[in-house]
């Protein structure tokens, strides 16, 4: 690593990987170790809520579809959107596929934009229902696993805890909790503060 050259940082090994990365693994070892009490009651809340709002954003599309759509199976969306929509044959059906779909065909009606908006939007209720529900620690508590160089930038990422840190699939990966739009934002409300502390929320420019 000494021998890589960096342009305008010719000490980054002692200054950046000694003197910021490798400190940061008992920083992120304490707060794994830590996690996060979580309000049982409100998570089981929380779940419920996205059954239902999966249930009728999903009667909804197999009504305007004439058939049940299982949206994570993309044999089953491929056949909706090139087969039966008649869409222009893309390659896969992937979220950008989809958004490309809407955003750049010209025969398109109402009805068939409104299937593939509830295709995108039925995998991400899913998709929030999952991360709501993960299963917490033995002790009760949510915790995640950090990956210091979890990035191709450099910015550490999360994870849950699988084997071999855990028997079995437990925790949540913090870092994709989100706190904008208009799905999952209600996942931070199972999450509580120990005796004496509170919860903040940090950015760069606070």
């Amino acid at each position: 690593a000494r021998g890589l050259e960096v342009p305008g940082f010719p000490n980054w090994v002692d200054e950046f990987l000694f003197g910021h990365q490798m400190k940061l693994h008992p920083f992120y070892y304490e707060m794994e170790d830590v996690g996060f009490i979580i309000n049982r009651e409100k998570q089981k809340e929380l779940v419920k809520l996205y059954d239902d709002k999966v249930a009728e954003s999903q009667a909804e599309l197999d009504k305007l579809a004439g058939w049940h759509v299982n949206t994570n199976a993309h044999g089953q969306v491929a056949v909706l959107v090139y087969n039966q929509l008649k869409y222009p044959q893309r390659k896969g059906c992937s979220e950008d596929v989809l958004v490309a779909l809407m955003a750049n065909t010209k025969k398109q009606t109402p009805e068939m934009r409104r299937t593939l908006e509830l295709v995108l939007w039925v995998r991400r209720l899913k998709l929030a229902k999952v991360k709501i529900g993960r299963r917490p620690d033995f002790d009760g508590r949510m915790r995640t696993v950090f990956t210091i160089c979890g990035t191709e930038t450099g910015r550490s990422s999360t994870k849950i805890q699988k084997p071999p840190v855990r028997p079995e699939k437990m925790g949540c990966e913090f870092h994709t909790l989100t706190k904008h739009g208009d799905i999952g934002t209600e996942v931070r409300e199972m999450f509580e503060a120990d005796n004496g502390y509170i919860i903040v929320e940090t950015d760069m420019s606070q």
